[in-house]
């Protein structure tokens, strides 16, 4: 659901930024599985997702498991018809409005950008771009200052955590502007000011339960899998979690192993040696499952080159263009969750309309249930019946640009 972008702010993370502690939310499955981990070496330790200590599940539990996989697979792999955000303005917005985006240096940054750009031309509002450097987090900040000089309603920006941008909430709380941050987390204290994180929390456990299914199914209700973590990452630990939690819960006799990577690791694309080194450490796990599409382009040689080309099925959330190709090719890479970068630039624009209009930004109806972001569950299956190419963002439904102007009474 939002893995490209992070992928990229790793080097900046590393650089000194302070990351919200996870402690709580992984030990939240505690009662289903235990693993044993290090946020500064990477381990891995046999476990069973559903701490039954892996005794085999009864044919007619397998039975109805792969069933019930079966049916969470076909909807997940069928493309969006329509955009999570439903409820259409009470009126057309005010022209002449002032909407700031703060953008950073990667290229997920720049495909939000011609979202947001597209969306304000749409609404006949102004659109200010101020640069920040990820590396730099006093950067966002004196954006942030600088932005409401501007005279905003919303100012938009992602990838950062909010301890780096909190201390700005009270000046915009004052000014009466709201924050619309993107793929950073679930927020510790939504409120009017940050009503909510677009593509994020909800969106992160819908894909874990769709991989999980995903696995089910293909495994019959019986898989050894590799689960690939990054524990410093708030988002990214919430998929950990959850697909834990999925996996207990639709598959007694699946087990997990658990891998995770420090940023430092992960910077220095070490990602792909660890998977391998865990894959001949124990020839038996077939499946592989990935916080982050991006983290792995380099996978498929890594494969190669051990003599493990079709010998695992690689899973994940937030494919990118690497990923989906591989994915048409045919190759180890099978079903990764998308990502829709460019409409997410939409629905920072939409959240700030219904602001600016008094209506509830955090209303189911209003898409958080997914993130707020059309999603889809990506394989060669899903992807060739329905005439996906590979690509960064995501942009269906294709008329997607146009169903948000219908909500906004424009066009």
């Amino acid at each position: 659901m939002f893995g490209q972008y992070r992928s990229k702010l790793t080097r900046s993370l590393t650089a000194g930024v302070a990351l919200i502690t996870i402690g709580g939310a992984l030990s939240a499955c505690s009662s289903s599985k235990t693993s044993t981990s290090s946020a500064t070496t990477a381990s891995s330790s046999a476990t069973t997702a559903s701490g039954s200590s892996g005794t085999t599940a009864s044919s007619g539990g397998a039975s109805a498991a792969v069933t019930a996989a079966e049916q969470i697979v076909a909807q997940a792999e069928q493309p969006p018809s329509h955009i999570p955000q439903t409820t259409p303005l009470s009126s057309a917005p005010p022209k002449g409005k002032t909407f700031v985006f703060l953008q950073c240096e990667v290229s997920q940054c720049t495909d939000i950008a011609s979202g947001i750009k597209a969306a304000t031309a749409a609404i006949g509002w102004n659109l200010k771009t101020i640069p920040f450097q990820s590396a730099n987090p006093a950067t966002l900040v004196s954006g942030l200052q600088q932005a409401l000089q501007y005279n905003p309603v919303a100012v938009a920006f992602s990838g950062l955590p909010e301890v780096t941008w909190q201390s700005e909430i009270p000046a915009y709380q004052k000014a009466g502007v709201i924050m619309i941050p993107a793929f950073m987390g679930q927020l510790t204290t939504p409120s009017p000011v940050v009503p909510y994180d677009i593509g994020a929390y909800d969106g992160t456990v819908e894909s874990a339960k769709e991989i999980a299914a995903w696995i089910t199914e293909k495994s019959n209700a019986n898989a050894q899998v590799l689960s690939v973590g990054v524990p410093s990452f708030p988002l990214l630990a919430t998929y950990t979690t959850a697909f834990a939690s999925a996996l207990g819960a639709d598959c007694s006799a699946c087990k997990i192993t658990d891998v995770n990577a420090t940023i430092p690791q992960v910077d220095a694309g070490q990602i792909d040696s660890l998977i391998v080194t865990a894959l001949q450490k124990n020839p038996s796990i077939k499946y592989v499952t990935v916080v982050d599409g991006a983290f792995i382009d380099g996978l498929p040689s890594a494969l190669a080159a051990a003599g493990l080309t079709g010998k695992v099925q690689i899973t994940g959330i937030g494919a990118d263009v690497s990923n989906e190709t591989n994915i048409l090719s045919g190759g180890d890479f099978k079903a990764f969750t998308a990502l829709a970068t460019i409409d997410s630039g939409w629905v920072m624009v939409d959240a700030a309309l219904r602001h600016l209009e008094g209506m509830p930004v955090t209303s189911t109806n209003d898409g958080t249930s997914t993130g707020g972001l059309p999603g889809m569950l990506l394989t060669e299956k899903s992807m060739k019946a329905n005439n996906i190419p590979a690509a960064n963002s995501f942009n269906f439904p294709a008329n997607y640009a146009s169903q948000f102007m219908s909500l906004w009474h424009v066009g």
